[in-house]
């Protein structure tokens, strides 16, 4: 499952909420981050558990787009225990989707791996 989170509810959601969490940053005129909506509901639903996956639209969301420094779409981020991490744009960006399936898999393993060091 995919939560909404918002400028009021962020802190909660991701920060006071003891989870690792992953956030898609978007917009709604954005064809990249709904190209991207599908592979992103594939990976919530295989790594359920693991993480909590959230939205967050930088257009209705002004204060975490400034505070995230959020310059285009889609961005990620990880949020763990005591660690936040952009994933970083792909060398090969997809043209459909910017990020793919196998990309942020490998992103988050390797958060996860750092994670239990």
């Amino acid at each position: 499952m995919i939560f909404e989170t918002n400028d009021e509810s962020f802190i909660e959601d991701i920060f006071k909420s003891g989870r690792r969490c992953v956030v898609k940053f978007k917009n709604n005129d954005c064809y990249l981050c709904d190209n991207l909506a599908p592979i992103y509901m594939k990976i919530a639903e295989k790594y359920k558990g693991r993480f909590e996956f959230f939205v967050v639209n930088v257009l209705e969301n002004k204060k975490l787009r400034d505070f995230f420094t959020i310059d285009g779409v889609p961005t990620l981020y990880i949020f763990g225990s005591e660690n936040v991490y952009e994933i970083s744009d792909p060398e090969r960006p997809d043209d459909e989707t910017w990020f793919t399936k196998e990309y942020i898999e490998k992103t988050l393993l390797s958060f996860l791996e750092g994670e239990n060091k």
